[in-house]
C-alpha cells in the first residue's frame, strides 16, 4: 500500500465546519417569509463568523422566563422560554461538535503523515543497506585484482541478488538474516523462545570504574534503572556513566561488565544488544559476551561468530557498534552455536567522551546506554537451500572461482554446506569447493576449487555457445544423527596447551601428545620451537657459543635467526638519535664475565684487553677473539655465551597501534614473557633521611640521574651519565659494600632497586634525583595476535595495559635552520615509538603565519617519499619508530610547535627457533603424535653441540585441543545451524588464468 504526504495546512476542515454549523438558519430558505429577511440573516451569519473566526461563537446569555433571550441565530420572539435554554445547550454543543470534527481530521492527517515517514524510511534504510552491500563491491575491486576479473560479492544485508521464492529450490529456503548479514537454516517461527530475565537476575560487578545513571547533565532524566535491559520497550534505557573534567588526559575508557541470570541452565544461541548513543558519534565496542552453567567457568561466543573475509571487516569491526562499521544496523546481533546457559556476562568499552553542561559548568562524560539485550532460541529445520539470481556479463565466462565466509570454517560431522554453479539458469548445476575452505581431516576433496567453462581443461564443461551468465546455490544441512556427546564440533572449551618433549633418540622421531590438537581450515593448529636460543634481556638463557668441556674455539658463527639483527637507537639530549653502543645491548660472557666489542678491527688498540668482535661473512655472522696475542684470548674450557639487550616494542603505524611485532620469534609461553611499560621519567623527586643512614632506601627504583646530595653535592646537574664520576666521590656500585676501599669517604647507588650506600665519614641528609616509572604488565594485560607481517611474531597490549604519554614540544628557529646545501630538513623529537596519528605541527616564517607544511606521505627513508614534492605542493613524512619528520623543503622557522603521542614498550623474553609445519615436522592428529623429519633430527643434532653442556634436548610444543565438550548435544540439535555470512565469486572473462 503507498502512503502520500498530507500538507495539514491544505487539508484542515475547522473553517469549514464552523461555518456549516453558523449557517444552519439559511440552509432552508423556505423558512423565511421574506427574501429581505434571508438576506439580512445571511449577512448576520457572515458578520458572526468573521467577527469570531478565532474564538468560540458562543455567547453567554443568562436565560430568564419573559422569553426576552436574544438568539444568536434562527429564534423568532414568539417562542416558548424551553427554547432559550435549548439553544444554549445547543450552541455548547455546536462549538465542540466543530473541535471533535477538526481533533477527527488531524487524527486522520498524522496517522497518514506517520506511515508516509515509515515508508520512507524503510526505503531509506534499503537504500543504505544496498549502498552498504555496493561498498563492499568496490573496496574488492580496489585490491587490484586481474583486469579481466569480475567480482560478484553478497554480504546478504538485503535481497537484491537472491532469487526469493525460485521455483529451483527443491527444499525449504534457507532464512536470510539482513540485521546480522547472514543465511541459516529455515528457521521455525513457532519454536523459537524469547528468554526473559528479571530485574534481580541483573548485576553489575562492583568493580566497574562507572556509576549508573545520568547524574550530572543538566535537565535529563537520570536513566539509572537496570530493569530498562530487559524490558524490550524502546522507548525506555539503561544509562553508566564516568564523568571528567575537559583538562583531563589519558582516562581509562569507561567499561561496563555486566551479568543476567538466567535462573536455570536455557538453550540460547541469538543476542540481541540494542544501544543508545544520546545522539553522539561515540562508538561502543563489546570486549566480550561469555556464556555459564555454573556462573564460575564462562566460554566466548566470539570464536563463534563467522568473520567475513576479503578485509572488509575483523572481529574489532564486527563487535564495535558504530555506523562506519561495515554491517551495523543499528543493533548487535550475532547467531552463534546453541549451548546450554544459566549466566551470561557482557562487557561493553566506551573509549570515547562527549561534552555535557553539569551546575558546575562544562565536562566530558564517558557513557554507555543500552535500550534492550535480548536472549533467544531458535529453531531451525534441518535442510534449506538458497538460490541467487542470474549473474550476467557482457563477455564470455571461462572460469569462476568462490570465496566464503562460513561457520563452521571447515567439514564437520554436524553439518554439509555445498556450493553449486549453474551455467543453464538452474537446469544443471555443478558443485564448486570455496578457495581455502578444507575438508574433513584424512578425506580428499574431489569438489573442484575453479569450474572451468569451455577450456582446454580436462575438467572443463563444454557448451554449444558462449556462457555469459551463472547462478550460484548454497546448500545447507543438519547432520541431526551425529548429534552425540563428545563431538568436537561442539566444543564447549578450547584450551591451548605447551608440553616439553625430549628429543627422540633413534627413528622414528615421534612426539606423541597428551590431547589430540584441533585443525583450523584443515591445519593442526601446532606449533613446535627449539625455546633454548639464547634471549632479549634474561642473562640467565645465554645461547651458548662453547659449553666449557675440552674446547679453544675462539670463532664462532651465530645463528642464521640472529643474522638481521641491528644495533636499536636512542634519543640524545638534542633529540637527534644514534645507535645505543653495542656493550649496552649485546652481551657476551666469558666464562662468567662480560667481554667488551674491540675497538679495531685488528685489536691493535685493545692491547691485552678482553675484548671480541663481530662481522659479517658470506657464511653469516660472525664472533671471534684475537688468536694473535695482542688482546686477552679465551681461557682453555671456558664457557662462552651470548644474549642480547630487552627489546623496545614499537606501536604498530596501522589502524590498531596496540600491536606490535617482536625481533624473534618466541615459545608463546606468557611465563617466558615479560613486557615492561617505560612512562615518561619523573625529574626532581626530593627526599630527606636521617643523618648518619649508611643504607638508604629511596622511594622510587630505575633511578636515572641524581641532582643533589645533601650539602656534599649542591650543583644543579652534577653527573648525568651515572656510569662516570667526576668528581670522585661516587664509586661503581656491585654490592653495596666491596666498591669501597676502608678508608673511603664516598657513595654508591643501586639504580635498579633505589638503593642509596654511604661509606666512610661521607653523610647525607637529603637527595633530588630522576627516575624511570616501570610497569611490569601482568599476564592478562596482553595476548597473542594471530596476525602477522613479513613472518613476524605479533602481540597486542589491552587497553589495560596500555598508556600513552603526551608531549607538546617548542622550539625556535635558530635551532631548525636547515643545511642550505640540502634540499630536505629534518625535525627530530624527543622520543622514540612515536604514535601513528598524532603528531600536530604548527609552524610560523618571517613570510607565513602559518606554513603549510603539506600533504603526509608513509615514511621509506626520509627522501625518496619526498622527491616528487614541488614548492607549489610540498610533502613531509615521519618515521614513527625514530621520532624523526622530514620536510621537503629547506625552512627556518620563527617558532614552531610540535603535540604528539609515545608510548615505551620493553620486553624481555628467550628466543625461540621455529619449526616449519610439513617441513621440519608433521602432525598426526588422530594419533596425537608429531613426527620431526630426518633433516630437522640432523640439524638439532649439529645445534646441540653449540649449546651448555648436560643440557637435554628438547622441543617446546604449543597446541590447542578440546578440554570440554557441552553437555547433553542431543538437547541442541533443533537449535544448530550453519551460517554463511558472505561470498564472492570471481568471474575470469578471457582464456587466462587466476
Amino acid at each position: 500500500m503507498a502512503y502520500d504526504f498530507v500538507d495539514i495546512n491544505t487539508r484542515t476542515t475547522y473553517l469549514k465546519n464552523r461555518l456549516d454549523s453558523l449557517s444552519k438558519a439559511i440552509q432552508n430558505s423556505a423558512s423565511f417569509q421574506t427574501q429581505e429577511a434571508y438576506v439580512a440573516e445571511c449577512n448576520r451569519v457572515l458578520g458572526n463568523f468573521y467577527k469570531t473566526i478565532s474564538e468560540p461563537y458562543f455567547e453567554f446569555q443568562e436565560a430568564i422566563r419573559d422569553n426576552t433571550l436574544s438568539p444568536s441565530f434562527n429564534s423568532t420572539p414568539s417562542q416558548l422560554i424551553e427554547f432559550d435554554y435549548n439553544l444554549f445547550w445547543q450552541q455548547l454543543l455546536d462549538n465542540l461538535t466543530v473541535l471533535f470534527l477538526e481533533m477527527e481530521n488531524l487524527e486522520a492527517m498524522s496517522i497518514a503523515n506517520y506511515n508516509f515517514a515509515m515508508v520512507e524510511l524503510s526505503d531509506l534504510t534499503a537504500r543504505l543497506k544496498s549502498v552498504s552491500s555496493k561498498l563492499g563491491d568496490y573496496i574488492l575491486y580496489s585490491q587490484n585484482p586481474l583486469k579481466d576479473v569480475l567480482l560478484v560479492r553478497d554480504s546478504f544485508n538485503n535481497l537484491l541478488r537472491i532469487d526469493s521464492g525460485s521455483n529451483l529450490i527443491a527444499d525449504k529456503e534457507c532464512d536470510v538474516n539482513q540485521e546480522e548479514g547472514i543465511i541459516t537454516l529455515p528457521v521455525i517461527p513457532e519454536n523459537n523462545k524469547v528468554i526473559s530475565v528479571d530485574k534481580e537476575g541483573i548485576t553489575i560487578d562492583p568493580t566497574n570504574n562507572g556509576v549508573a545513571g545520568n547524574n550530572h547533565e543538566i535537565g535529563v532524566a537520570t536513566n539509572g534503572e537496570m530493569s530498562s535491559i530487559a524490558d524490550n520497550n524502546p522507548d525506555t534505557w539503561f544509562e553508566y556513566e564516568k564523568v571528567v573534567s575537559k583538562t583531563s588526559e589519558n582516562v581509562p575508557p569507561l567499561v561496563l561488565d555486566i551479568s543476567f541470570n538466567l535462573k536455570e541452565p536455557k538453550i540460547i544461541n541469538h543476542i540481541v544488544i540494542n544501544p543508545n548513543n544520546f545522539g553522539t558519534k561515540t562508538v561502543l565496542t563489546i570486549d566480550s559476551i561469555d556464556t555459564s552453567t555454573d556462573g564460575e567457568f564462562y566460554t566466548s561466543i566470539k570464536d563463534d561468530i563467522p568473520i567475513v573475509g576479503y578485509e572488509v571487516e575483523d572481529e574489532e569491526n564486527i563487535f564495535r557498534l558504530a555506523p562506519a562499521t561495515s554491517k551495523y544496523a543499528g543493533q548487535g546481533v550475532y547467531t552463534f552455536t546453541p549451548r546450554k546457559a544459566q549466566y551470561v556476562r557482557i562487557v561493553l568499552r566506551q573509549n570515547e567522551p562527549y561534552v555535557i553542561s553539569t551546575s558546575s559548568g562544562e565536562k566530558l562524560r564517558y557513557a554507555i546506554g543500552i535500550r534492550d539485550i535480548i536472549f533467544k532460541s531458535l529453531a531451525f529445520e534441518s535442510k534449506g537451500e538458497l538460490i541467487s539470481k542470474p549473474f550476467t556479463v557482457t563477455d564470455e565466462i571461462k572460469k569462476i572461482m568462490l570465496e566464503t565466509t562460513q561457520t563452521p570454517v571447515v567439514d564437520s560431522e554436524l553439518t554439509n554446506i555445498k556450493y553449486f554453479i549453474s551455467h543453464n539458469d538452474g537446469a544443471s548445476w555443478n558443485e564448486i569447493q570455496p578457495k581455502h575452505i578444507a575438508g574433513l581431516s584424512g578425506i580428499e576433496s574431489t569438489v573442484p576449487e575453479i569450474i572451468d567453462l569451455n577450456t582446454s581443461s580436462s575438467n572443463s564443461i563444454s557448451t554449444d555457445n558462449p556462457i555469459t551468465s551463472v547462478r550460484l546455490k548454497i546448500s545447507l544441512e543438519r547432520e541431526d544423527a551425529n548429534f552425540t556427546e563428545g563431538s568436537s564440533s561442539l566444543a564447549k572449551t578450547i584450551l591451548t596447551k605447551a608440553e616439553i618433549h625430549g628429543m627422540p633418540l633413534s627413528s622414528p622421531f615421534t612426539i606423541t601428545l597428551e590431547n589430540p590438537p584441533i585443525e583450523e581450515l584443515g591445519t593442526p593448529k601446532v606449533e613446535v620451537v627449539d625455546p633454548m636460543f639464547g634471549s632479549m634481556g634474561i642473562p640467565e638463557s645465554a645461547y651458548m657459543l662453547r659449553d666449557g668441556d675440552n674446547t679453544n674455539e675462539d670463532v664462532f658463527y651465530l645463528p642464521k635467526e640472529y643474522k638481521n639483527v641491528l644495533a636499536p637507537w636512542k634519543k640524545k639530549t638534542d633529540n637527534t638519535k644514534e645507535m645505543v653502543p653495542i656493550k649496552e645491548w649485546l652481551y657476551v660472557y666469558v666464562g662468567g664475565e662480560q667481554w667488551n666489542h674491540a675497538t679495531s678491527v685488528d685489536f691493535s688498540t685493545d692491547v691485552g684487553n678482553p675484548v671480541y668482535k663481530i662481522t659479517d661473512t658470506d657464511q653469516g655472522r660472525k664472533l671471534e677473539f684475537d688468536s694473535s696475542g695482542v688482546a686477552e684470548s679465551p681461557p682453555d674450557n671456558s664457557s662462552i655465551g651470548i644474549h642480547f639487550g630487552p627489546e623496545q616494542l614499537f606501536p604498530s603505524e596501522e589502524n590498531n597501534y596496540h600491536v606490535t611485532s617482536l625481533n624473534f620469534k618466541a615459545s608463546k609461553t606468557k611465563d617466558d614473557f615479560i613486557i615492561e611499560r617505560h612512562d615518561a621519567e619523573v625529574i626532581g623527586v626530593k627526599e630527606d633521611f636521617a643523618n648518619g643512614a649508611t643504607r638508604i632506601n629511596l622511594a622510587n627504583k630505575n633511578i636515572t640521574n641524581i641532582r643533589s646530595l645533601g650539602q656534599y653535592l649542591n650543583q644543579s646537574l652534577l653527573y648525568h651519565d651515572l656510569s662516570t664520576n667526576p668528581s670522585g666521590l661516587r664509586v661503581k656500585f656491585l654490592n653495596g659494600q666491596s666498591e669501597f676501599g676502608s678508608s673511603d669517604n664516598k657513595f654508591s647507588l643501586d639504580e635498579k632497586n633505589g638503593i642509596l650506600y654511604l661509606h666512610g665519614d661521607l653523610t647525607a641528609t637529603s637527595i633530588e634525583y630522576d627516575y624511570q616509572p616501570i610497569v611490569e604488565l601482568s599476564a592478562s594485560d596482553w595476548d597473542w595476535t594471530t596476525s602477522s607481517t613479513a613472518g613476524k611474531q605479533r602481540l597486542y597490549i589491552k587497553d589495560t595495559g596500555w598508556k600513552t604519554q603526551e608531549k607538546d614540544l617548542s622550539v625556535t628557529g635558530q635551532e631548525l635552520i636547515g643545511d642550505l646545501s640540502n634540499t630536505t630538513m629534518s625535525i627530530n623529537l624527543a622520543h622514540l615509538g612515536v604514535i601513528s596519528g598524532t603528531v600536530k605541527l604548527t609552524g610560523s616564517t618571517d613570510g607565513a603565519d602559518n606554513f603549510d607544511f603539506g600533504k603526509l606521505w608513509a615514511f621509506e627513508d626520509g627522501i625518496k617519499e619526498l622527491e616528487p614534492a614541488t614548492p607549489d605542493a610540498p610533502r613531509y613524512s615521519i618515521d614513527y619508530k625514530t621520532g624523526e619528520i622530514h620536510l621537503s623543503q629547506v625552512v627556518t622557522f620563527t617558532s614552531l610547535s610540535i603535540t604528539y603521542s609515545w608510548a615505551k614498550y620493553v620486553a624481555k623474553y628467550r628466543i625461540a627457533r621455529d619449526l616449519k609445519l610439513n617441513t621440519d615436522y608433521t602432525v598426526d592428529v588422530p594419533n596425537k603424535q608429531i613426527k620431526i623429519v630426518d633433516k630437522e633430527f640432523l640439524k638439532y643434532l649439529e645445534t646441540a653441540h653449540t649449546t651448555k653442556s648436560g643440557r637435554a634436548g628438547h622441543y617446546l610444543v604449543n597446541y590447542d585441543y578440546v578440554a570440554e565438550t557441552r553437555e547433553n548435544i542431543e538437547e541442541l540439535k533443533d537449535y544448530f545451524t550453519p551460517v554463511v555470512k558472505d561470498y564472492m565469486l570471481k568471474l575470469l572473462r578471457s582464456a587466462g588464468v587466476f
